[in-house]
């Protein structure tokens, strides 16, 4: 019995757990159309506490994340921040907690001569990111161009704008993580090859890659664009 209860408190000493919460926070006033949205500014923080002890209070690590943020972007007059995100990442182990605060915000601009062009340019922060830092992510069987914007071993933090044009923080596995490059000598990016969904021959173009297959561009019968995730044993060169 002692042996079992041993084991048992061995076990929840070496497991760890990962928490993720997140809230809005106070907005610049949008009622007027008076405003141009030029941007998503992104700021982030970390903290280490270890029984408990030390690190950064919330309130403190969320005001460590919005000085990045303003480090990142800093405002030009006229400018303010709206839709203001502030996420938490918790992960728990034995002795030790770690916490990192994500706050991201769209960048308005207030400024008379930008009144005439209101285009929304959600795709700056992505746009302007360096090819290591971002990646291809397939949700719902949609294809993302995404913002690594943190990492380890397993699992990573990414930021993309989804389909109704809105800014979303999301971890994956970093194998569902495809990239802008090739991984194989044979499939190459932009290469057309032909695969099966189900029983159905289908021919499509590669637009990412990673060590294990390929995001496949396609068109279903309907016309209608479509992607899918392919190993590189089930794809052929077309």
């Amino acid at each position: 019995m002692k042996t079992i209860i041993f084991s048992f408190a061995f076990m929840l000493l070496l497991s760890s757990c990962a928490v993720h919460s997140g809230m809005i926070t106070g907005n610049a006033s949008l009622n007027d159309a008076n405003f141009q949205i030029i941007g998503l500014g992104v700021g982030q923080a970390k903290t280490t506490q270890v029984f408990g002890l030390g690190g950064l209070k919330k309130d403190a690590l969320t005001l460590e994340a919005k000085r990045n943020l303003y480090e990142n972007h800093p405002l030009q007059p006229g400018q303010a921040l709206a839709n203001v995100t502030v996420d938490f990442k918790r992960s728990c182990f034995p002795i030790v907690t770690k916490t990192q605060a994500i706050v991201s915000a769209e960048i308005v601009d207030f400024n008379q001569t930008n009144m005439n062009n209101l285009e929304v340019n959600y795709d700056k922060i992505i746009d302007e990111t360096k090819s290591d830092d971002w990646v291809v992510l397939l949700v719902n069987n949609n294809s993302y161009k995404a913002k690594i914007l943190d990492k380890n071993d397993q699992k990573s933090v990414v930021l993309f704008e989804n389909e109704k044009g809105n800014y979303k923080i999301k971890k994956v596995v970093n194998g569902s993580l495809y990239y802008p490059k090739d991984y194989s000598s044979e499939f190459k990016i932009n290469d057309e090859v032909l695969f099966y969904k189900g029983n159905t021959k289908q021919i499509g173009k590669i637009i990412a890659s990673n060590s294990k297959g390929s995001i496949i561009e396609y068109y279903e019968i309907n016309a209608k664009k479509a992607f899918i995730q392919c190993s590189y044993k089930k794809m052929m060169k077309n």
